[in-house]
């Protein structure tokens, strides 16, 4: 038993600052002094508030304003989908209403994606689509929703490329400066990663056990993120995102 590595230099800006934050939370939800580490994690809380800071100069952008409008397109296509969903549940055919049953419980599965954050709704949307396109395929075209499945793909798209551009527009402003930052947070995280493992090694996974749970279902999220973006720059013939980092 062990927290799973994740090559975090292949994770956007804006991504590996809310992992870190979701880390930070998980040990604050499990307590630093329980798991051993509470010098690292004020080291980690601190190393990434630095990050917060010259995110926050970064965001100031001219892409600002049109991420939130494609956004707000998105979330109604979405609803649109649960809207369409809901009223499939009443149809006179049989079979549309059993469709109808899986597919809600796959939505009631993701619930309100609207209140995440831009890279977690992105995710999260990835991930719906890869489900409705294969698995829930034939349900999908008996509820009648592929045109707007189709349109919630590719907003979600538009706005997973309005805010890489964005990142790197701003991001290439103060690249050296980023890089120095996450390398800093990376270095604590890392830290903190092998001192739970070692935990694991010589006191047993008992007092480790939910929170390393809890890690790996995260870390598993945003491996996601990765391979999304890797076979994105895959199409576009570039190399892709670098290859996860050696323990």
């Amino acid at each position: 038993m062990e927290i799973r590595n994740l090559g975090l230099t292949a994770l956007r800006n804006l991504a590996h600052f809310q992992f870190i934050t979701y880390v930070i939370a998980l040990i604050s939800k499990f307590g630093a002094a329980l798991l051993g580490i509470v010098s690292p994690f004020d080291k980690l809380k601190a190393a990434l508030k630095k990050e917060d800071d010259l995110l926050k100069r970064i965001e100031k952008s001219h892409l600002t304003e049109a991420i939130k409008e494609e956004d707000k397109v998105r979330d109604t296509y979405y609803r649109s989908i649960v809207a369409l969903v809901k009223v499939a549940l009443k149809h006179y055919s049989a079979e549309v209403r059993t469709a109808a049953a899986r597919l809600k419980i796959l939505l009631d599965t993701y619930g309100d994606v609207a209140k995440l954050s831009y890279d977690e709704q992105t995710a999260a949307i990835f991930n719906l689509m890869q489900e409705l396109e294969n698995a829930y395929k034939n349900d999908v075209a008996l509820c009648r929703i592929k045109d707007t499945v189709d349109e919630l793909k590719a907003s979600n798209n538009r706005v997973d490329d309005l805010i890489q551009t964005r990142m790197e527009e701003d991001s290439a402003k103060n690249k050296d400066v980023m890089k120095e930052l996450r390398a800093e947070t990376d270095a604590v995280y890392n830290e903190i990663r092998k001192f739970i493992n070692a935990g694991v090694i010589f006191e047993g996974p008992a007092k480790y056990e939910a929170f390393i749970g809890e890690m790996n279902t995260l870390v598993d999220r945003y491996r996601l993120l990765i391979v999304k973006a890797k076979g994105k720059n895959s199409k576009k013939g570039n190399e892709g995102v670098e290859n996860e980092e050696n323990d």
